[in-house]
């Protein structure tokens, strides 16, 4: 690692070889309209050492681990987490990991979120922004995994993936272009309108893609919009001051992340 290395990346994608055969297996090559790149540990520490990242924190991507049955959605995430957890412990300074869960599956996971968190020692989870079955982050019927990351103080890492409605969009942009910034704002918006920041007011969350159009660093006129009511702005910039962005695809960046 070179000595001026000091960036940590906390946008950094893992494809572990479970990951990857089970998306070939369903005839998945492709991430948001993006072809799946090659990977492994080496791949990433170069990178890693030419952009001065002393650390990285790893996630899966989009489409993530549920494809429309829970049990193999649990198995595959708790493949995915132990195989970080493994890479974590023989990288122990330059790697970290944001655990998968697999959502839409709440109790599933809220389990995976208690076993990684207490047992793999990952430092957070990665929550996609949006599911198969067309829910959304702050729906109601996800309260047992936020319960259970509020408890922990935990970091929630958001991404984004392409929408359920996404082939009805006929711009013929791929999703990564366009949709993920916008599904960000989606996921945003619930989170905030749902009232789930303030019931869970612990978590630490980390919008992806420099937070899409939601603007959680500024003024946001989205809640007056949507309410006719100023108190609405003012609790949308109060809550979305507890969130955090990373820079990739962050105007003005040259080391933008391609996840």
């Amino acid at each position: 690692m070179p000595t001026e290395a000091h960036r940590i990346d906390v946008h950094h994608h893992t494809i572990p070889p479970v990951y990857r055969e089970a998306l070939s297996n369903r005839g998945i090559a492709e991430s948001g309209g993006r072809d799946l790149p090659d990977w492994s540990p080496d791949l990433s520490l170069g990178v890693m050492d030419r952009n001065g990242i002393a650390a990285a924190v790893l996630s899966v991507s989009a489409p993530g681990v549920h494809f429309g049955d829970d049990g193999d959605a649990r198995e595959l995430a708790r493949r995915c987490n132990e195989a970080s957890a493994e890479l974590v412990a023989t990288h122990p300074t330059r790697f970290g990991f944001f655990a998968v869960l697999p959502m839409p599956d709440a109790d599933g996971s809220a389990t995976e979120a208690a076993y990684a968190l207490d047992e793999l020692g990952a430092d957070g989870v990665v929550l996609m922004s949006s599911h198969h079955d067309g829910s959304y982050l702050g729906d109601p019927r996800f309260d047992a995994v936020l319960a259970e990351l509020d408890r922990r103080s935990a970091v929630a890492f958001i991404h984004p993936v392409a929408p359920s409605f996404f082939d009805r969009i006929e711009v013929g942009v791929p999703a990564f272009a366009m949709e993920f910034t916008f599904d960000t704002t989606r996921a945003a918006f619930n989170l905030a309108h749902t009232g789930a920041l303030e019931r869970y007011p612990d978590i630490r969350f980390v919008l992806s893609h420099a937070g899409g159009t939601a603007n959680p660093n500024g003024r946001c006129n989205g809640p007056v919009m949507m309410t006719g009511s100023t108190r609405a702005a003012n609790r949308w910039e109060f809550q979305h001051g507890r969130c955090s962005t990373d820079r990739a695809r962050a105007r003005g960046d040259s080391r933008r992340n391609r996840g």
